[in-house]
């Protein structure tokens, strides 16, 4: 009897907790959600654009997703970076298994790449990637459905037909512009509401830079989209392409990719030393060498 009292008492005193936890977080998003709404009147939002952020705060509490783009508990400054790489690989490891050039990677390296990895909500007909952008990023599908627009699709505007591309969960795009360090190809749209993993080029480069299964199994993946692409605008002619045709466009992309990884190094090396002498900190303040500052961590 004494026993089953305790046991009811401490699922009570569970409940309470659970339930304190969840007005706590009820009251947060809520004083976060007023400001955003104080905010919108007090610049004058036009009601169609406040109407869309709604659908965001409402789609972010209804998923019980975090309030920024990074989950709290990779967030920690004191959590030793091995812990919060490992937690990393358990939250995001199943988002890379199913795209092959990650698969062969290992635990240590996809670890820091979940690290890394960023999460956007995006509602429909939201445009996640505009055609002539630098790319700077690589986008997963974690929920959702976009749409690769074609050259003469206005962005913004549904479409319908068996032509249109479309791609769903566990799919990926934003890796040729990525790789090559050129504009983007195509604009991309949401279809529905989706949820977007993230990853820039920072995370990607030092995979790219080196020769491995990784970047090779990439280059020959863009030039095959890229193939793929060319066939879409000329259905009516009859392409084949030979063996020593496709090797020698695989070592063009390859080459290119390893150009766009030491140009953008190049540009981020000569940043950081425009900062430094802006700051004036000549003063021995960093005695390594500067050409290595941006060099990443083999792992």
């Amino acid at each position: 009897m004494i026993i089953g009292l305790f046991i009811i008492a401490l699922l009570i005193s569970e409940a309470n907790v659970y339930v304190m936890g969840k007005k706590q977080g009820s009251a947060a998003f809520q004083l976060n959600f007023d400001r955003i709404v104080h905010e919108m009147e007090y610049y004058a939002v036009p009601h169609e654009l406040q109407n869309q952020v709604r659908r965001f705060y409402d789609y972010v509490w209804t998923n019980q997703k975090q309030y920024d783009d990074k989950i709290a508990l990779l967030s920690d400054k004191q959590m030793s970076t091995h812990l919060q790489r490992k937690l990393a690989l358990h939250l995001f490891k199943d988002v890379f298994s199913q795209i092959s050039f990650f698969a062969e990677l290992d635990d240590l390296v996809l670890g820091e790449i979940c690290l890394a990895l960023r999460t956007r909500i995006y509602l429909p007909s939201d445009i996640i990637i505009y055609q002539g952008d630098i790319g700077k990023e690589f986008f997963i599908i974690a929920k959702g459905v976009v749409e690769v627009l074609q050259e003469n699709d206005r962005a913004g505007e549904k479409r319908k037909g068996s032509n249109r591309i479309l791609l769903h969960s566990g799919q990926f795009f934003g890796e040729i512009a990525l790789v090559t360090n050129l504009s983007r190809t195509r604009s991309v749209q949401a279809v529905t509401m989706c949820e977007i993993n993230v990853l820039d080029y920072d995370a990607l480069d030092p995979l790219l830079d080196d020769i491995n299964n990784f970047s090779t199994k990439l280059t020959k993946l863009v030039v095959k989209r890229q193939l793929h692409s060319g066939m879409e605008g000329a259905k009516e002619v009859d392409i084949k392409v030979s063996n020593s045709d496709m090797e020698r466009a695989e070592n063009a992309m390859e080459q290119t990719m390893r150009d766009a990884v030491e140009k953008r190094r190049m540009v981020e090396s000569s940043s950081i030393s425009d900062s430094i002498k802006s700051n004036g900190s000549n003063d021995n303040k960093f005695p390594c060498n500067m050409s290595h500052t941006v060099d990443f961590i083999n792992l």
